[in-house]
């Protein structure tokens, strides 16, 4: 609820420089939630709401933080 492109980024960027500074884990994964859920409101997938907006904030979130 609430969610946009803008802070699903941000929350991904936060996740990303989290898991890079874990120095306990072995493997860095991060895992998306109901990746293409539409029933549940969670999906990835274009939309006519936001286009392609979060793809986008996908990609801008991984390559700002050097995955």
């Amino acid at each position: 609820h609430g969610s946009t492109p803008d802070l699903y980024k941000l929350w991904l960027e936060n996740t990303i420089e989290r898991v890079n500074h874990n120095l306990k884990l072995d493997e860095k994964r991060i895992f998306i939630n109901a990746w293409n859920e539409w029933g549940e409101g969670a999906y990835m997938e274009p939309d006519y709401d936001f286009g392609y907006a979060y793809l986008q904030a996908t990609y801008e979130a991984l390559v700002n933080k050097r995955v």
